[in-house]
């Protein structure tokens, strides 16, 4: 009913938050994501867009082809599940690549993306890191935004300490953790 409204209109409407995305452990490169990863992301990017009508079957040879010519959503009814699907697979790809470089590149960066207002949770973990092996879910659990550009970047140690970088850990840490799976 408000789904221009966010998370605090579904919890005033009792409905639950959004989904959380699926865990693509297989995939190096989104480009390469078999036929049911790429149904997976395109169905967990509708129910994130609020978009039940939105069909996998149709959409799968755009999601394919959109590897290569994304501007093509801008026009496209289903645009923004598109881009997310995209997007999910590019970040699982990422943080797959992250947790096997863990030893040469142990810290990860989140960092909001290139948008006018990110979510506050977003805003609240810019610039903040956890161990490799940890990681960051993109989208955040808290996320309001449709289209989510947050990504993260892999540092390493020497980076992290000639930038003093702030660490989330202890209690803090645990308690973002506990939200963004």
């Amino acid at each position: 009913m408000f789904s221009w409204l966010g998370k605090a209109a579904r919890k005033l409407e009792g409905a639950p938050t959004r989904p959380r995305p699926p865990r693509l452990t297989k995939i190096k490169q989104a480009e390469d994501a078999s036929d049911a990863d790429l149904k997976l992301a395109l169905g967990w990017a509708a129910a994130w867009c609020e978009k039940p009508e939105a069909k996998v079957g149709p959409l799968l040879p755009l999601l394919k082809s959109g590897f290569t010519d994304s501007k093509q959503f801008q026009r496209h009814q289903n645009g923004d599940v598109l881009h997310m699907a995209i997007r999910l697979l590019r970040l699982e790809a990422s943080r797959n690549r992250s947790e096997r470089a863990a030893s040469a590149l142990p810290w990860v960066v989140f960092q909001t993306g290139p948008q006018e207002c990110p979510c506050l949770s977003a805003q609240n973990l810019d610039g903040k890191c956890v161990e490799a092996s940890k990681g960051f879910q993109i989208p955040l659990a808290d996320c309001d935004q449709p289209v989510c550009k947050c990504h993260f970047r892999a540092i390493t140690a020497r980076e992290k300490k000639q930038r003093k970088i702030d660490t989330c850990e202890g209690e803090v840490l645990g308690d973002w953790l506990k939200k963004l799976m």
